[in-house]
């Protein structure tokens, strides 16, 4: 009698949005690395990765910035072509950091139907579209991940303040390099978070910290500087870079005008690089890990 074979659940691949808010660079590409649990491979040009990670039919990006149109690299509403009648196409997005930066602004939250603007710093058009966008993710249920200036984007929208970093003598504050960030009690079980230690170190570039979460968001992570992950229904958002792998960090800090801006902040690179030395890029699970609870949440 031949022998049963085995049933096997046979899964397809979430469809996952990649919203990019970054000037001429590619996040996305380690980001859908981290997701799909696709490294590069030994000998691999980044450009043989970037289009072997961009062939996955299960990911779809949006360039969001590639031509911006004045010098403070602000976005204008025309560079902004965000899918609201296509959301119900996919069961995960994602926007990623970006060297633009969530200034803390008024919205005008008494208003569901159209959230207006009503002041802030650096808002332009775009910004409401922005808004609204993350309305409609919110209320179709889709899960909903912001990375840094993602995570910073999504607590303004929804309700939260944001403020710039600061030194205890009030100088503007950049955390960049690693840092240890500790799990807060609520999120023990936290499937986005499985897999990973009570403290463990993290990539982090970023000059601003969440004061205050939107309305029933929850905090799953936490360092001295504040606020490090949380989590809002099935949004998340993480203030570090959990796609950055320790050889892209040291070799961001290699470049020049990153080393003079550490130069003048008189923060010395090679300390930096020690504790960057420790890394194993364990922060990267927390990817493949929301991407598995978007999956099951589709079902």
């Amino acid at each position: 009698m031949p022998e049963k074979l085995e049933d096997k659940e046979i899964v397809r691949p979430a469809n996952v949005l990649i919203v990019n808010f970054n000037v001429d660079q590619t996040p996305y590409v380690s980001i859908a690395g981290g997701l799909f649990d696709t490294p590069r491979q030994n000998g691999e040009t980044y450009t043989e990765y970037k289009k072997r990670i961009l062939e996955n039919a299960s990911l779809k990006v949006i360039d969001l910035i590639k031509h911006p149109d004045d010098k403070d690299k602000s976005v204008t509403k025309a560079n902004l072509l965000l899918p609201f009648e296509r959301l119900n196409n996919y069961q995960a997005v994602i926007i990623t950091g970006s060297q633009l930066i969530a200034r803390p602004s008024v919205i005008d939250h008494e208003n569901p139907q159209t959230r207006e603007i009503k002041k802030g710093v650096l808002i332009k058009d775009w910004r409401k579209e922005f808004y609204q966008f993350v309305y409609a993710i919110r209320d179709a249920r889709i899960p909903l991940l912001g990375i840094c200036f993602g995570a910073e984007g999504i607590v303004e929208a929804l309700g939260g303040q944001l403020k710039d970093l600061k030194t205890q003598k009030g100088s503007n504050f950049w955390e960049i390099g690693w840092s240890y960030v500790k799990r807060y009690t609520g999120s023990r079980e936290d499937p986005v978070l499985r897999g990973l230690p009570e403290e463990f170190l993290v990539p982090q570039d970023h000059e601003m910290t969440i004061t205050k979460l939107p309305e029933g968001g929850e905090v799953l992570l936490e360092n001295e500087r504040g606020v490090q992950g949380f989590k809002l229904g099935k949004i998340y958002g993480f203030q570090f870079h959990p796609e950055k792998s320790r050889e892209q960090m040291m070799n961001y800090l290699d470049k020049d005008d990153v080393r003079q801006r550490l130069e003048k902040k008189n923060k010395k690179i090679d300390d930096i690089k020690a504790l960057g030395e420790t890394y194993n890029d364990e922060a990267k699970i927390i990817l493949s890990n929301f991407l598995r609870f978007a999956w099951q949440n589709a079902q």
